[in-house]
């Protein structure tokens, strides 16, 4: 196999935000925004790229109240996380309930620059951005099987994040894991192989990242084809993507020691409601039984997700792709004694049998 570097190109700082497009649909009225909210700087960002962009696709109830957001682009978690967040604090000017004619699903995209400092209105009449292939050159091509050898590279969609092991990471322990997946016609990831690990869990977590990643496939022919690369992903407190995890370290501090000032959720005003909610994707050439598992972590006062981790599970695969999934939801705020707060929360997650 081939090592393709850790690349994840993004930026961050200005974000054009000032129009929606109604996505495609039999003639429809579309809805005016009346409350629109500037997605947050990710300071991640500041050390990638200078640009990137994120496209969401959400509907619209009768209330002007944003739901069912799907994220269609977006090359890392933070520029998602701040993505999500702001648009789900969008409002439109209601309409009666049984008023047809309007339309419900609009798709909005968003950039991130750390170039320009007063953000502009993007032209999203004819959109079709993508990040940069991964790419290899002529002479690695040729190297693989010919199944394998494309003629234009696969475009990355969607880079779901890759947990850092709370447990590794609360005791500052670092390390690596290389993983190589193989992109079907499809643009799923297909199968993983993990190639190295310097402790099984990195390789668990890695693994189960890249299952959920995204593509535009690889073309051969004039037709999707299959492309297989090799990720190596570098778990360390020094690695900006985990700035958010490290953050605020007196609450990771209080959530480590069980502190009491950490409630649960049965002491809050009322339990939030999950507000995005991407669910675990699963290689489908992996055979599992079923399971129903515990996810543990955080959900801290702008309800986000921090330190979630496994907690009861007999099939670690399943136990990473669920801790993957959930690391990307957000809840309403948690609310103690009518004040935000951060909260420590219990899931089970279930699983069927593959192939059932």
């Amino acid at each position: 196999m081939l090592l393709l570097a850790a690349w994840l190109p993004c930026g961050a700082f200005a974000a054009d935000t000032d129009s929606a497009t109604a996505s495609p649909q039999a003639k429809c009225v579309a809805r005016t925004i009346t409350t629109r909210t500037r997605p947050y700087f990710p300071y991640e960002m500041r050390y990638f790229f200078a640009q990137a962009g994120a496209t969401v696709r959400f509907d619209v109830d009768s209330q002007g109240q944003v739901q069912n957001v799907h994220m269609l682009q977006s090359a890392h978690g933070a520029v998602e996380r701040a993505s999500v967040a702001a648009v789900l604090k969008w409002r439109f000017a209601p309409i009666d309930a049984l008023a047809t004619g309007y339309c419900k699903t609009y798709v909005q995209h968003i950039v991130f620059d750390t170039n320009r400092t007063e953000p502009t209105s993007p032209d999203l009449s004819n959109q079709d951005d993508h990040y940069a292939p991964f790419q290899l050159s002529s002479a690695d091509l040729a190297k693989l099987p010919a199944d394998f050898r494309y003629d234009t590279a696969p475009e990355l969609r969607v880079a779901a994040p890759i947990v850092y092991p709370y447990e590794q990471m609360s005791k500052g322990v670092s390390g690596s894991a290389t993983v190589a997946f193989y992109i079907g016609p499809s643009g799923r990831v297909e199968k993983t192989q993990l190639i190295s690990a310097t402790l099984p869990v990195f390789g668990e977590a890695l693994q189960a990242s890249m299952a959920a990643w995204t593509f535009k496939p690889a073309q051969k022919n004039g037709a999707p084809s299959w492309a297989v690369f090799e990720y190596t992903h570098e778990f360390s407190q020094e690695e900006t993507s985990y700035l958010f995890d490290f953050e605020y370290p007196k609450l990771l501090a209080a959530y480590g020691s069980g502190d009491a000032s950490l409630p649960g959720l049965e002491q809050l005003d009322h339990e939030p409601k999950v507000l995005y909610r991407p669910l675990p994707m699963i290689e489908p050439t992996y055979t599992h039984g079923a399971e129903t598992l515990r996810l543990e972590f955080v959900i801290d006062r702008e309800g986000m997700v921090r330190y979630v981790h496994p907690i009861e599970y007999k099939d670690e695969r399943l136990a990473w792709a669920a801790a993957t999934a959930v690391s990307r939801w957000q809840f309403e705020v948690p609310m103690r004694n009518g004040q935000a707060a951060d909260v420590r929360a219990v899931l089970p997650v279930a699983f069927t049998a593959s192939g059932g």
